[in-house]
């Protein structure tokens, strides 16, 4: 279970060569037995900020960083598996609209122990999109590699996006 406080501070403008700015912080508490291995048990404080910028009306640049200060140093499909302490991430994406229901895109993320030990670093990349059924319900999918111990050689993701509001 997470909450959080998001926070732009920026909208991005046309004509403005500024992009949007956003901070996050959020708490994510344990929900899973630990007995079971269905969680950690610990509960996450983490920290990031969000650049976004058009740079066409259908192509979308966005960088994240971030610091996850306490609670479980385990990231992405596999996971950075450090010792207590602070992981810090990034993430950068290109995301282009085909059309009104098909987005494609290409990701970047990486993160690395407050020790900044790559044997325990991730490093992955991803090309995948979305084809909207609805205008609320969407087919999402992707493929991806990495690099480095945590990060998964290669995978496959597929799943559903249904918006509430």
């Amino acid at each position: 279970m997470q909450f959080g406080v998001k926070v732009n501070f920026l909208k991005e403008r046309e004509g403005s060569k500024l992009p949007a700015m956003t901070v996050v912080f959020y708490v994510e508490a344990p929900t899973g037995s630990i007995r079971k291995q269905l969680g950690s048990g610990l509960t996450d404080y983490w920290v990031y900020g969000v650049l976004q910028k058009s740079l066409t009306k259908r192509t979308v640049a966005r960088v994240n960083g971030g610091i996850l200060f306490a609670g479980n140093s385990s990231t992405g499909l596999i996971g950075i598996e450090g010792v207590r302490g602070q992981v810090f991430t990034g993430n950068a994406s290109l995301v282009r609209d085909f059309s009104d229901r098909l987005k494609l895109g290409i990701e970047v993320f990486g993160g690395v122990t407050n020790d900044f030990n790559l044997s325990r670093g991730q490093l992955e990349a991803q090309f995948g999109g979305s084809y909207s059924v609805r205008d609320n319900f969407a087919f999402t999918f992707g493929v991806l590699g990495g690099r480095f111990p945590a990060s998964p050689r290669m995978g496959v993701h597929v799943g559903l996006a249904y918006d509430f509001e």
